[in-house]
Protein backbone atom coordinates (compact mmCIF):
# COMPACT_ATOMS: atom_id res chain seq x y z
CA UNK A 1 0.00 0.00 0.00
CA UNK A 2 1.38 3.40 -0.93
CA UNK A 3 2.08 5.92 1.81
CA UNK A 4 -0.50 8.38 0.41
CA UNK A 5 -3.20 5.72 0.39
CA UNK A 6 -2.28 4.66 3.93
CA UNK A 7 -2.51 8.23 5.20
CA UNK A 8 -5.84 8.79 3.47
CA UNK A 9 -7.36 5.60 4.88
CA UNK A 10 -6.11 6.54 8.33
CA UNK A 11 -7.85 9.92 8.01
CA UNK A 12 -11.10 8.32 6.87
CA UNK A 13 -11.11 5.65 9.56
CA UNK A 14 -10.34 8.31 12.19
CA UNK A 15 -13.58 10.05 11.18
CA UNK A 16 -15.32 7.30 13.14
CA UNK A 17 -14.64 9.54 16.16
CA UNK A 18 -17.03 12.39 15.21
CA UNK A 19 -19.57 9.84 13.95
CA UNK A 20 -19.46 8.09 17.34
CA UNK A 21 -19.72 11.42 19.19
CA UNK A 22 -22.86 12.29 17.19
CA UNK A 23 -24.38 8.88 17.93
CA UNK A 24 -23.57 9.13 21.63
CA UNK A 25 -25.13 12.58 21.92
CA UNK A 26 -28.32 11.70 20.03
CA UNK A 27 -28.67 8.00 20.82
CA UNK A 28 -31.77 8.65 22.97
CA UNK A 29 -33.33 11.25 20.71
CA UNK A 30 -35.50 10.75 17.64
CA UNK A 31 -32.37 11.26 15.50
CA UNK A 32 -31.04 7.85 16.59
CA UNK A 33 -32.56 6.06 13.60
CA UNK A 34 -31.12 8.58 11.14
CA UNK A 35 -27.72 8.13 12.77
CA UNK A 36 -27.99 4.38 12.29
CA UNK A 37 -28.40 5.04 8.56
CA UNK A 38 -25.43 7.40 8.75
CA UNK A 39 -23.29 4.72 10.40
CA UNK A 40 -24.34 2.26 7.68
CA UNK A 41 -23.24 4.76 5.02
CA UNK A 42 -19.93 5.37 6.81
CA UNK A 43 -19.24 1.65 7.11
CA UNK A 44 -20.07 1.05 3.46
CA UNK A 45 -17.57 3.72 2.34
CA UNK A 46 -14.99 2.25 4.71
CA UNK A 47 -15.47 -1.13 3.00
CA UNK A 48 -15.19 0.48 -0.42
CA UNK A 49 -11.97 2.33 0.33
CA UNK A 50 -10.21 -0.34 2.36
CA UNK A 51 -11.31 -3.14 0.05
CA UNK A 52 -9.96 -1.33 -3.01
CA UNK A 53 -6.64 -0.23 -1.48
CA UNK A 54 -4.06 -0.16 -4.24
CA UNK A 55 -6.80 -0.07 -6.90
CA UNK A 56 -9.41 1.85 -4.91
CA UNK A 57 -9.98 4.52 -7.54
CA UNK A 58 -11.71 2.09 -9.85
CA UNK A 59 -15.22 3.38 -10.77
CA UNK A 60 -18.36 1.42 -11.40
CA UNK A 61 -18.29 -0.93 -8.43
CA UNK A 62 -21.59 -2.09 -6.99
CA UNK A 63 -20.51 -1.36 -3.42
CA UNK A 64 -19.70 2.25 -4.37
CA UNK A 65 -23.23 2.59 -5.70
CA UNK A 66 -24.76 1.12 -2.53
CA UNK A 67 -22.62 3.44 -0.38
CA UNK A 68 -23.82 6.46 -2.36
CA UNK A 69 -27.44 5.33 -1.95
CA UNK A 70 -26.99 4.97 1.82
CA UNK A 71 -25.74 8.56 2.05
CA UNK A 72 -29.00 9.69 0.46
CA UNK A 73 -31.06 7.44 2.74
CA UNK A 74 -29.38 8.91 5.84
CA UNK A 75 -30.39 12.42 4.78
CA UNK A 76 -33.99 11.41 4.08
CA UNK A 77 -34.18 9.57 7.43
CA UNK A 78 -33.78 12.92 9.23
CA UNK A 79 -37.08 14.13 7.75
CA UNK A 80 -38.99 11.54 9.80
CA UNK A 81 -37.08 12.09 13.04
CA UNK A 82 -39.92 12.91 15.38
CA UNK A 83 -42.04 10.98 17.86
CA UNK A 84 -44.28 9.19 17.35
CA UNK A 85 -43.35 7.85 13.91
CA UNK A 86 -39.56 7.71 13.88
CA UNK A 87 -39.51 3.91 13.66
CA UNK A 88 -42.23 3.77 11.00
CA UNK A 89 -40.30 6.26 8.88
CA UNK A 90 -37.57 3.64 8.51
CA UNK A 91 -39.91 1.67 6.25
CA UNK A 92 -40.19 4.73 4.00
CA UNK A 93 -36.40 4.94 3.85
CA UNK A 94 -36.15 1.21 3.15
CA UNK A 95 -38.61 1.67 0.28
CA UNK A 96 -36.44 4.48 -1.09
CA UNK A 97 -33.36 2.25 -0.86
CA UNK A 98 -35.22 -0.52 -2.70
CA UNK A 99 -36.10 1.87 -5.53
CA UNK A 100 -32.49 3.02 -5.78
CA UNK A 101 -31.22 -0.57 -5.82
CA UNK A 102 -33.54 -1.29 -8.75
CA UNK A 103 -31.00 0.65 -10.83
CA UNK A 104 -28.43 -1.94 -9.82
CA UNK A 105 -30.73 -4.86 -10.59
CA UNK A 106 -31.75 -3.44 -13.97
CA UNK A 107 -28.15 -2.88 -14.94
CA UNK A 108 -27.15 -6.41 -13.96
CA UNK A 109 -30.01 -7.90 -15.99
CA UNK A 110 -29.37 -5.70 -19.03
CA UNK A 111 -25.59 -5.56 -19.35
CA UNK A 112 -23.99 -6.81 -16.15
CA UNK A 113 -22.98 -3.29 -15.08
CA UNK A 114 -24.67 -0.35 -13.37
CA UNK A 115 -25.50 2.49 -15.72
CA UNK A 116 -26.73 5.83 -14.41
CA UNK A 117 -28.17 8.29 -16.84
CA UNK A 118 -31.17 10.51 -17.39
CA UNK A 119 -33.93 10.07 -14.84
CA UNK A 120 -31.92 7.57 -12.76
CA UNK A 121 -29.08 10.00 -12.25
CA UNK A 122 -31.47 12.85 -11.45
CA UNK A 123 -33.37 10.71 -8.93
CA UNK A 124 -30.21 9.72 -7.08
CA UNK A 125 -28.91 13.30 -7.20
CA UNK A 126 -32.23 14.58 -5.84
CA UNK A 127 -32.16 12.04 -3.01
CA UNK A 128 -28.66 13.15 -2.03
CA UNK A 129 -29.61 16.81 -2.37
CA UNK A 130 -32.51 16.54 0.09
CA UNK A 131 -30.26 15.71 3.03
CA UNK A 132 -27.44 18.04 2.01
CA UNK A 133 -29.64 21.10 1.46
CA UNK A 134 -31.32 20.46 4.82
CA UNK A 135 -28.04 21.21 6.63
CA UNK A 136 -26.57 24.01 4.52
CA UNK A 137 -28.04 26.85 6.71
CA UNK A 138 -26.69 25.27 9.92
CA UNK A 139 -23.26 25.06 11.52
CA UNK A 140 -22.92 21.77 9.66
CA UNK A 141 -23.09 23.69 6.40
CA UNK A 142 -19.37 23.48 5.58
CA UNK A 143 -19.32 19.74 6.18
CA UNK A 144 -22.46 19.43 4.05
CA UNK A 145 -20.75 21.35 1.25
CA UNK A 146 -17.77 18.99 1.34
CA UNK A 147 -20.13 16.01 1.23
CA UNK A 148 -22.08 17.60 -1.63
CA UNK A 149 -18.89 18.09 -3.63
CA UNK A 150 -17.78 14.51 -2.98
CA UNK A 151 -21.16 13.11 -4.03
CA UNK A 152 -21.23 15.37 -7.08
CA UNK A 153 -17.84 14.07 -8.21
CA UNK A 154 -18.99 10.51 -7.66
CA UNK A 155 -22.11 11.10 -9.76
CA UNK A 156 -19.99 12.74 -12.44
CA UNK A 157 -17.79 9.66 -12.52
CA UNK A 158 -20.87 7.49 -12.99
CA UNK A 159 -22.18 9.70 -15.79
CA UNK A 160 -18.79 9.88 -17.56
CA UNK A 161 -16.74 6.92 -16.30
CA UNK A 162 -13.96 7.30 -18.88
CA UNK A 163 -12.77 10.91 -18.79
CA UNK A 164 -10.31 11.66 -15.97
CA UNK A 165 -12.23 9.60 -13.40
CA UNK A 166 -9.05 8.91 -11.37
CA UNK A 167 -8.57 12.53 -10.31
CA UNK A 168 -12.27 13.08 -9.62
CA UNK A 169 -12.66 10.03 -7.42
CA UNK A 170 -9.43 10.75 -5.57
CA UNK A 171 -10.72 14.22 -4.64
CA UNK A 172 -14.16 12.87 -3.71
CA UNK A 173 -12.55 10.28 -1.43
CA UNK A 174 -10.51 12.95 0.35
CA UNK A 175 -13.61 15.11 0.84
CA UNK A 176 -15.52 12.16 2.28
CA UNK A 177 -12.78 11.78 4.88
CA UNK A 178 -12.79 15.48 5.78
CA UNK A 179 -16.58 16.02 5.94
CA UNK A 180 -17.25 14.38 9.37
CA UNK A 181 -14.32 16.15 11.00
CA UNK A 182 -15.32 19.50 9.48
CA UNK A 183 -18.90 19.11 10.71
CA UNK A 184 -17.77 18.17 14.22
CA UNK A 185 -15.30 21.06 14.47
CA UNK A 186 -17.97 23.48 13.21
CA UNK A 187 -20.29 22.38 16.01
CA UNK A 188 -17.62 23.25 18.56
CA UNK A 189 -18.08 26.94 17.74
CA UNK A 190 -20.74 28.78 19.71
CA UNK A 191 -21.45 32.47 20.23
CA UNK A 192 -19.72 33.58 23.46
CA UNK A 193 -22.74 35.25 25.11
CA UNK A 194 -25.42 32.70 24.22
CA UNK A 195 -28.44 32.28 26.49
CA UNK A 196 -29.76 28.91 27.65
CA UNK A 197 -32.65 29.24 25.19
CA UNK A 198 -30.41 30.00 22.21
CA UNK A 199 -27.99 27.22 23.14
CA UNK A 200 -30.82 24.67 23.14
CA UNK A 201 -32.28 26.09 19.95
CA UNK A 202 -28.93 25.97 18.14
CA UNK A 203 -28.42 22.35 19.22
CA UNK A 204 -31.81 21.46 17.78
CA UNK A 205 -31.60 23.32 14.48
CA UNK A 206 -28.05 22.12 13.79
CA UNK A 207 -28.96 18.52 14.61
CA UNK A 208 -32.26 18.38 12.72
CA UNK A 209 -31.60 20.85 9.93
CA UNK A 210 -33.67 23.41 8.07
CA UNK A 211 -36.91 21.46 7.61
CA UNK A 212 -37.51 20.66 11.28
CA UNK A 213 -35.94 23.96 12.36
CA UNK A 214 -38.45 25.98 10.37
CA UNK A 215 -41.30 23.79 11.57
CA UNK A 216 -40.30 24.27 15.22
CA UNK A 217 -39.91 28.02 14.71
CA UNK A 218 -43.46 28.19 13.39
CA UNK A 219 -44.81 26.19 16.31
CA UNK A 220 -42.91 28.22 18.89
CA UNK A 221 -43.95 31.58 17.47
CA UNK A 222 -47.59 30.50 17.40
CA UNK A 223 -47.37 29.29 21.01
CA UNK A 224 -45.61 32.49 22.11
CA UNK A 225 -48.23 34.63 20.43
CA UNK A 226 -51.09 32.74 22.10
CA UNK A 227 -49.34 32.99 25.49
CA UNK A 228 -48.79 36.72 25.07
CA UNK A 229 -44.99 36.47 25.11
CA UNK A 230 -43.38 39.49 23.38
CA UNK A 231 -40.75 37.38 21.62
CA UNK A 232 -40.07 35.84 18.23
CA UNK A 233 -37.84 32.88 17.43
CA UNK A 234 -35.65 33.63 14.45
CA UNK A 235 -33.09 31.39 12.79
CA UNK A 236 -30.24 32.80 14.88
CA UNK A 237 -32.10 32.83 18.19
CA UNK A 238 -34.73 34.43 20.41
CA UNK A 239 -35.52 38.11 19.98
CA UNK A 240 -38.01 40.41 21.66
CA UNK A 241 -40.61 41.91 19.35
CA UNK A 242 -39.69 45.33 20.71
CA UNK A 243 -36.15 44.93 19.38
CA UNK A 244 -34.49 44.62 22.82
CA UNK A 245 -33.23 41.51 24.58
CA UNK A 246 -35.96 39.52 26.40
CA UNK A 247 -36.01 40.06 30.17
CA UNK A 248 -35.42 37.22 32.62
CA UNK A 249 -39.07 36.29 33.16
CA UNK A 250 -39.80 36.31 29.43
CA UNK A 251 -36.71 34.23 28.73
CA UNK A 252 -37.70 31.62 31.33
CA UNK A 253 -41.24 31.40 29.99
CA UNK A 254 -39.89 31.06 26.45
CA UNK A 255 -37.52 28.31 27.56
CA UNK A 256 -40.40 26.36 29.12
CA UNK A 257 -42.32 26.65 25.86
CA UNK A 258 -39.33 25.39 23.89
CA UNK A 259 -38.93 22.46 26.31
CA UNK A 260 -42.54 21.47 25.72
CA UNK A 261 -42.08 21.52 21.95
CA UNK A 262 -38.85 19.51 22.06
CA UNK A 263 -40.30 16.61 24.04
CA UNK A 264 -41.49 14.90 20.86
CA UNK A 265 -37.89 14.80 19.65
CA UNK A 266 -36.53 13.16 22.81
CA UNK A 267 -33.91 15.86 23.41
CA UNK A 268 -34.80 16.69 27.01
CA UNK A 269 -34.41 13.33 28.75
CA UNK A 270 -31.62 14.77 30.91
CA UNK A 271 -33.07 18.26 31.36
CA UNK A 272 -36.61 17.19 32.17
CA UNK A 273 -35.65 14.00 34.03
CA UNK A 274 -38.10 11.93 32.00
CA UNK A 275 -37.56 8.28 31.09
CA UNK A 276 -36.46 7.57 27.55
CA UNK A 277 -39.11 6.25 25.23
CA UNK A 278 -38.26 4.74 21.90
CA UNK A 279 -40.55 5.79 19.07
Amino acid sequence: MELGTYLYLTLYLSSAVPVFVAWRYHRRSSLAHALHWTIAAWLSWALVLTGEAGAWLRPGGALRFVALCLVGCAGVAVLGARRPGAVAWNFVVLGLLAVLLLFWAEGLLASGTIHLGGIRLLFLAGTLGVGILNYLPTRLGLGAMLLATACGLELWSWAEPVTRWEARQFVSACLLALAPWTAWLSLRWRAPAMSAFDGLWWDFRDGYGLVWGQRLREQFNNAARHAGLPVELRWHGLQATSGTNPDGATHDASLRTLHALLKRFGLLHEVAGEPDREA
